[in-house]
């Protein structure tokens, strides 16, 4: 009953109190049960209601993504980091696009973004330790994976992480 999950989900993002956790836990669900097609739709339109604007881009560019146009959703992306530049994830899936057109070095350069945002970003240490050994860099893959192995994405110092990457990068009141 997925799709009568995602409209419940879709109804309590519109009309409830603002809650980013429930908008990912909906792009999540739209992500793995939706059509392409509806992510695009609810979160174009969410963009304006969006409090954390990077939260709609970001599924927006999945969506897009999902649909096949990779350069609208790397648009996306880009906007979803001019919105928030701590935002780890837009930086990771920019990563996974790039490696999906063939972009290798590119893509790793986009997951260690992620992990100098978020040093407990699990998925980008792994993703930057896959890329680094296609690319030959196999002391660098070594590295990365022992990296994944002792992140801890739930940390409580990810708030300090966040704060200290803002600040580096002339966000200071956020």
């Amino acid at each position: 009953r997925s799709d009568e999950a995602i409209r419940v989900l879709q109804e309590a993002v519109r009309k409830g109190p603002y809650d980013e956790g429930l908008h990912y836990v909906l792009g999540e669900t739209m992500e793995r049960h939706g059509s392409p097609d509806g992510m695009i739709q609810f979160f174009s339109e969410e963009m304006a209601r969006d409090q954390k604007p990077q939260t709609s881009h970001y599924f927006l560019a999945v969506g897009l993504a999902r649909r096949g146009d990779v350069d609208a959703a790397i648009a996306e992306l880009r906007a979803a980091l001019d919105s928030d530049p701590a935002h780890e994830m837009s930086q990771r899936q920019w990563g996974l696009l790039l490696e999906r057109q063939g972009r290798p070095a590119e893509a790793l350069d986009h997951y260690l973004e992620a992990t100098h945002i978020h040093p407990g970003f699990k998925a980008a240490w792994e993703d930057a330790a896959r890329v680094a050994a296609a690319l030959g860099r196999d002391r660098d893959a070594e590295a990365y994976k022992r990296q994944a192995a002792s992140a801890d994405p739930k940390t409580v110092r990810r708030y300090l992480y966040w704060a200290r990457y803002l600040h580096q990068h002339g966000r200071h009141q956020a």
